[in-house]
Order: C-alpha cells, then sequence, then structure tokens
C-alpha cells in the first residue's frame, strides 16, 4: 500500500479535475433553475447537454485511469527491464539511502566512495559507505564538490587496501572483458559545467547480445536514468552527468606456483630457461611505460617503471602465469620480471 503514496499528487489533481468538470457541467441547469423558482425548465441547450455529455464520459475515463494507476505495482517497469529471474547488481550501496550517519548533501556527493565500496566488495572487503566517506574525506572530498578529481578516487581506493589501476578514457574491449571475468570497472564521467557535475558509474554486469552494461545503483540514483539500470557506454554521456573521462580496474589477485599471495616469498616457482636475448625493447604502451616485478604476474611486488624505448638484458628465465608469459630482464642493474607482450624482439 505504501509503495503507492508517491501517486498521492497526482491522484489529487485528477480528482481535482473530475470534480471541477461534473461541477461545471451542472452550473448552468442550476442557475436556470434558481432563475426559474427550482422548477426545471422544459427545453435546455441542446447542444450544452451534448457537451455535457461528452463531458461526463470524460469524468468516466477519469475515474478508470485512477483505478489502473492503483492497481499497477510502481516497480513493474523495472521488473519489466530486469526480467523474471535476473537480480540486480548488488555492489554498489545507494549513495542516497546507504550512509546512516551521511547528511542529504554528503549523499548528494558520495557516487565516488559509494563507486569504491563497490571494488571493496569484489575483493571480499566489507567496507560500509559511511567508512568510505570519511576516508575519502582525507584524500580530498567534500559534500559541496566530491572527489577531487579521479587521482582523488585512485587514492581512496589504496587507502582502503583494494589494489586498482586507472587510465584516461574508455577501452570498450577491455571494460566489457574485466565484468565478465567478474571483475567491476568504474567508469568516471566529467562535467564541463554546473549543470553536469560528473559522477562515478560502476559497471557490475555486461550483456553482450546487446552491448549495455548494468551500471545498478550507480545508474538509479540518477533522476535523468529515469529507473533504467542499463546502458550502453556510449549512452553513459546522455544522463547529464557529463562525458566519460577515466576507467578504474581492479587488479587480480594473481598468486604464482609455490608463492605466498601474503609475503610474496618463493618457495618453488615454475621457470624455464629461454633463449638468450639482448637489446629488448619495450614496445605497445602508448608512450605509458612498463612496471618491473619483483615475481612474474601482475599480484608481484614493484620494483621499478622503465620508459618507452629502453633497452633491457634478458636473463633467459621465463614464467607462465594465468595465461600469459613473463620474461626476467636486467635493467640497471635490478633483476625483475616483465610482461613479454611488452617487448619486442624477443625469441619465442
Amino acid at each position: 500500500m505504501f509503495r503507492h503514496l508517491r501517486y498521492l499528487p497526482r491522484l489529487r489533481a485528477l480528482s481535482g479535475a473530475i470534480v471541477v468538470t461534473l461541477a461545471v457541467c451542472d452550473a448552468p441547469e442550476a442557475a436556470i433553475r434558481i432563475s426559474t423558482g427550482n422548477v426545471a425548465p422544459r427545453v435546455s441547450c441542446q447542444g450544452w447537454n451534448m457537451a455535457c455529455r461528452a463531458v461526463r464520459r470524460a469524468a468516466v475515463a477519469m475515474v478508470i485511469a485512477m483505478f489502473v494507476l492503483l492497481s499497477t505495482d510502481p516497480g513493474s517497469a523495472m521488473a519489466i527491464e530486469r526480467g523474471p529471474t535476473e537480480s540486480p547488481g548488488s555492489l554498489t550501496p545507494s549513495q542516497l539511502f546507504s550512509g546512516r550517519s551521511l547528511t542529504p548533501m554528503e549523499a548528494q556527493a558520495a557516487c565516488g566512495p559509494a563507486a569504491a565500496v563497490a571494488f571493496a566488495r569484489a575483493v571480499g572487503r566489507n567496507v560500509t559507505l559511511d567508512t568510505a566517506v570519511s576516508v575519502a574525506r582525507e584524500v580530498g572530498w567534500s559534500a559541496a564538490r566530491g572527489m577531487n578529481g579521479p587521482y582523488s578516487e585512485l587514492a581512496l581506493l589504496r587507502k582502503l587496501q583494494v589494489p586498482a589501476t586507472l587510465e584516461a578514457g574508455l577501452n570498450p574491449a577491455r571494460i566489457a572483458r574485466e565484468v565478465q571475468a567478474g571483475r567491476p570497472v568504474i567508469i568516471r564521467t566529467g562535467g564541463t559545467n554546473a549543470a553536469a557535475p560528473g559522477h562515478y558509474f560502476v559497471a557490475e554486469r555486461f550483456d553482450a547480445a546487446t552491448g549495455s552494461f548494468d551500471l545498478a545503483q550507480s545508474a538509479l540514483v540518477l533522476r535523468s536514468a529515469a529507473g533504467r539500470r542499463w546502458f550502453s557506454l556510449n549512452q553513459i554521456a546522455s544522463l547529464g552527468t557529463g562525458v566519460p573521462t577515466h576507467t578504474f580496474y581492479l587488479v587480480p589477485a594473481v598468486t604464482t606456483p609455490g608463492t605466498s599471495a601474503s609475503s610474496g616469498t618463493v618457495a618453488a616457482m615454475s621457470v624455464r630457461p629461454g633463449a638468450a636475448i639482448t637489446g629488448a625493447q619495450i614496445v605497445k604502451t602508448g608512450g605509458l611505460g612498463a612496471r618491473l616485478r619483483a615475481l612474474p604476474g601482475t599480484g608481484g611486488r614493484i620494483v621499478g617503471v622503465v620508459a618507452d624505448g629502453t633497452r633491457l638484458t634478458p636473463t633467459g628465465e621465463t614464467a607462465t602465469v594465468a595465461g600469459r608469459l613473463w620474461r626476467r630482464v636486467t635493467a640497471s642493474g635490478i633483476r625483475a620480471w616483465i610482461d613479454d607482450g611488452l617487448l619486442m624482439n624477443t625469441v619465442r
């Protein structure tokens, strides 16, 4: 019953229109009765009566519309959209209602912390929206402007001990791949003016048939979404929060054979010798450079960064982690591992 309360203003307006319509229709006849000593006239305006009959039929239609409105479940549009067997994404909390201690103004600006909570939940961390907002204050968040740019969001994730990376722009193929692998993706939009303040969306699921992503609560909190959750990447800009500017990815936890993920120590690594090569050169990074790691795999501790064009000396050792080939190299006296896909002139 209470779910229909949102419709009371329009029901009041509709019922008022019915009453006024009938009153206007009856007014001339009442005026004639008064002027003739309350004796109904034998002759009435045929045109007026025809108009009144039409108005009364319209009033009956309004009554039927009221009945339909009351008998319809307000959530039916959502139910139709998500389908009978589909449950909504559950990683992202509602920034408007999940914070127990947030003021309305703080809740309006809590999209960044809400997105961080989604990432934390995805990696098994139980973080509340209130906690995320509290930590976000330490990295520049405020109720007046929200997160202080994308790097502030990245700093928040690190403080919450959630491993994540940040990239400028959108990579549709990678976003779809990550979400299909069970890892949500945060998409940050940048507002160009006060009317488009920017927002942090969380893509929780992907529908390959339509190319749409389930943005869950990160979309439902927006009035412009009109109760929808599924949007393509191209449709995000139409929601009035600016255009996508940055993307956040979770760093998957990778444990190499015989390696402790918590300590990073090696008991027995599966390493095979390879042909000795020299003068390997980093490519395919688009000017971003590449990371050197203490152990093969993205879970290895980062020990350095090398720029495009840096010449490395391979040691001849290789390892395969999560289907990717890693090569051990020497750079500036440091022995470390690098993704083989970032090297050219390597011997396969």
